[in-house]
């Protein structure tokens, strides 16, 4: 076992914002379900979509730098 996790056992990392940003889109809860057919129809290829809000429950998160 690496002596990090020997010593930080429920530590979670985390990350912060250097400034204003407007380009996460996620969404909630998908990690629980099954995709729909049309949300794999919007994420079948690693391009970005044209229009992220257009799969279904999308939301924009607004990172602030604090």
């Amino acid at each position: 076992m690496s002596r990090r996790l020997v010593l930080f056992p429920l530590s979670n990392p985390f990350s912060s914002a250097l400034y204003t940003d407007e380009s996460l889109y996620i969404v909630p809860r998908s990690h629980k379900t099954v995709r729909t057919p049309e949300q794999r129809r919007l994420s079948e290829t690693l391009d970005p979509p044209s229009n992220p809000l257009a799969m279904p429950g999308a939301i924009r998160l607004t990172l602030q730098r604090k």
